[in-house]
């Protein structure tokens, strides 16, 4: 069975409620994703442990950090508040990066998903990778026309949701 990671940015939960009904195991750092997975009866939910945020209601620290090393997904979903010009993917907190870093190294194929207004977004704090580190970004049909130029120089596949 597959393995898949979903991070806990609220357009990866959008992507959660879109899954059918198939047989994989999914991963995830955020109760409300985790509630949401679980509904589908062919899904097999694991929740990372760790101290749970009362804004997003995700786990961090230790325990889930220690949890997400030990396993290798097949695939990951993860948002990103910000792509740069040149193709930085950044974070603006610790715990983002901690898992989103953590997710880069042990996982086959990752998946961006970020709308057209993350492309050029300030830079965040926190570097994660550059978009040769990803498989596809997904995002909406007002993308600016240079970042499929990016993505492509890149080796990223980018994806425009309907």
């Amino acid at each position: 069975r597959s393995t898949c990671f979903f991070d806990c940015s609220s357009t990866v939960n959008e992507l959660a409620k879109l899954i059918t009904d198939q047989k994989f195991v999914a991963v995830t750092d955020t109760m409300w994703t985790a509630i949401e997975l679980n509904k589908k009866e062919n899904v097999s939910v694991i929740m990372l442990g760790g101290t749970v945020s009362k804004s997003t209601g995700s786990s961090a620290g230790t325990f889930a950090i220690s949890m997400l090393e030990k396993m290798q997904p097949n695939y990951a979903f993860i948002g990103i508040p910000s792509i740069t010009e040149d193709g930085v993917l950044s974070v603006s907190g610790l715990h983002d990066y901690e898992i989103k870093t953590t997710i880069l190294k042990n996982t086959e194929h990752v998946f961006v998903l970020a709308d057209s207004s993350k492309y050029k977004a300030n830079r965040c704090f926190m570097k994660i990778g550059d978009l040769a580190h990803i498989d596809a970004v997904i995002t909406d049909k007002d993308i600016d026309p240079e970042f499929e130029y990016l993505c492509k120089s890149s080796g990223c596949k980018l994806v425009i949701a309907q």
